[in-house]
């Protein structure tokens, strides 16, 4: 008998309840509905369910209630990094829960197990990458600019508490060419 059937049947349900609603917020997510308050209350069941309130969760719960503000913000493009740690979720669970359901999803629990760490990685490689587009979408799409600042203190805080934010913040700044940037800035000043 492994880990999740000694734990309480409260235990075990709210875990159960977790990851059918996860599943339901990823099909929402994807079709452009408004998934934000789904994936609050995920959020909050995960943070019970773990009696642990300073977790990814948190972080998850914080860039939700940042989106839930606004409308613009009810598509895929700002609902991936939800996904990819529903996702990996998901396969935790499923691994968890053994027999039948293990053996049905062999395929997907291998290829997340694979790119786990890759997923996390890029997940917080987007979150970065959302602070750029933003601004691009304030011109193109009459974006907010509150919600480009709120994204920005949201990246800000998990740079602080997540150790996998300031390790993709370390290889970006290593591979960003400050002096090729510099170059076309002055090839730019001088046809001006």
């Amino acid at each position: 008998m492994n880990q999740f059937w000694k734990e309480k049947p409260i235990k075990r349900n709210l875990f159960t309840l977790e990851n059918i609603c996860k599943s339901i917020y990823i099909f929402v997510a994807s079709i452009h509905l408004q998934a934000n308050y789904l994936g609050i209350f995920i959020c909050v069941l995960a943070m019970i369910r773990k009696r642990q309130f300073q977790n990814e969760f948190l972080f998850n719960l914080i860039y939700l209630i940042n989106l839930s503000f606004f409308p613009c913000t009810q598509n895929l493009m700002y609902a991936l990094p939800i996904v990819l740690h529903f996702l990996v979720g998901i396969n935790e669970y499923i691994k968890l829960r053994e027999g039948e359901l293990l053996k049905t999803c062999k395929i997907f629990v291998g290829v997340i197990d694979d790119s786990k760490n890759y997923m996390l990685y890029f997940r917080c490689q987007y979150e970065l990458l959302l602070i750029p587009l933003n601004i691009v979408m304030i011109y193109v799409a009459d974006e907010s600019w509150t919600l480009f600042v709120m994204h920005i203190l949201f990246c800000l805080t998990k740079y602080f508490a997540s150790d996998m934010m300031k390790l993709v913040v370390k290889f970006m700044i290593k591979s960003i060419n400050i002096k090729s940037v510099i170059r076309r800035i002055l090839r730019i000043s001088r046809i001006l």
